[in-house]
């Protein structure tokens, strides 16, 4: 790895963090984090080295001290240092992780010196030479190239350029770079937005009061995008040690943010939108809680709901047991529900609301 040089990033509070390690893969001093968040640090370096999973995270490496010795520090990649900062129970642990991700990385992307080696592949030909047709492919909308660089480029190629087309492609570089570490800041919070550690995934998700959930996987922090599963119930996708979850939402939400002294098994939502997965608007129930507010909840009312007041109303005072045209299956055909359903209503057992006022 083509290193650039240590950089020191000072803050009023947290005193200095060193840094090594090219812009693509910056590394932080084990021993500069560990006194910001109050963790030992031969602690840290043993569990680190212990886990296969951030083995590879921690690294020796020289740097000169104050009195010009060389000596040999533990430094952590990204993922490690987004473990560290969950393990500390700090209270400006998150302080500190903000200032991190808001500061120091974007800065060290930004100021990365251009060389061969710390480019992307990406951003050239496949024998080294910039083609003028990938040009309009790397640039940003808001960058634009003057005619006269646009012929500099498609002129000469990589490498041994002249040092006109050199600041040309470092112009393009910054600019990609720019981009790229926007994509490394931490999302921006909503109004009274809450976070915390998904049990049995600390340290690579968090979720939110406000039914969001935040992965810290690859060194990246992105907001995942839930998709609608079983009945309409949102779900994200979780991964560890190599294995898939899909997770429902909303029980994600109230296993973290809501207390269940009783142990009730399900999560009720209260407008019943499965859409609606905030923390206000979700609570613990019983099966049979949970099916009786479904069915106390009129059918303008729940989201889920096939049948409406009026529907009801039309079930209970027309039902004839075994009738071909008014008869449980018959009612059930027309109106697109199951037979237990009617069997509920003609009981008094479902949409009490409604049929208790009616007399047949």
């Amino acid at each position: 790895m083509d290193e650039i040089a240590l950089q020191v990033f000072s803050h009023e509070e947290f005193g200095e963090v060193r840094t090594i390690g090219d812009w693509e893969n910056p590394l932080f001093c084990l021993v500069d984090v560990c006194r910001v968040l109050d963790l030992r640090v031969d602690n840290v370096a043993t569990s680190l080295k212990g886990d296969p999973y951030t083995a590879g995270g921690i690294s020796l490496h020289p740097i000169t001290d104050s009195l010009g010795r060389t000596q040999m520090v533990n430094f952590v990649d990204e993922p490690c240092l987004y473990r560290i900062i969950f393990t500390s129970r700090k209270p400006n642990a998150l302080k500190f992780q903000d200032w991190i991700f808001r500061t120091v990385i974007p800065s060290i992307r930004k100021t990365g010196t251009y060389s061969m080696a710390n480019t992307p592949r990406s951003f050239f030909a496949p024998n080294d030479k910039l083609r003028t047709k990938d040009v309009p492919e790397l640039l940003p909308c808001d960058l634009k190239l003057t005619d006269e660089e646009r012929k500099l480029v498609e002129k000469e190629g990589l490498p041994n350029v002249s040092p006109e087309v050199g600041a040309v492609i470092e112009k393009l570089l910054q600019n990609i770079q720019q981009i790229e570490a926007a994509a490394y800041l931490v999302p921006v919070d909503l109004p009274g937005e809450v976070w915390k550690n998904i049990k049995g995934y600390e340290g690579l998700y968090q979720v939110s009061n406000k039914a969001r959930v935040k992965s810290f996987q690859f060194g990246r922090i992105t907001i995942l995008k839930p998709k609608i599963g079983y009945r309409g119930y949102y779900q994200v996708c979780l991964s560890k040690n190599g294995r898939v979850k899909y997770q429902g939402l909303h029980r994600l939400v109230a296993k973290t943010f809501i207390p269940n002294p009783e142990h009730k098994p399900e999560v009720d939502h209260k407008d019943k939108n499965p859409a609606h997965n905030w923390v206000e608007n979700l609570r613990w129930v019983t099966s049979l809680e949970n099916s009786e507010n479904s069915e106390h909840l009129d059918g303008e009312k729940n989201h889920m709901a096939k049948l409406t007041n009026a529907i009801v109303t039309e079930i209970y005072l027309t039902h004839i047991p075994g009738d071909p045209e008014f008869g449980t299956k018959a009612l059930a055909k027309k109106f697109g529900v199951a037979t237990t359903t009617i069997n509920r209503i003609i009981a008094g057992k479902a949409w009490r609301h409604i049929t208790q006022n009616l007399i047949r």
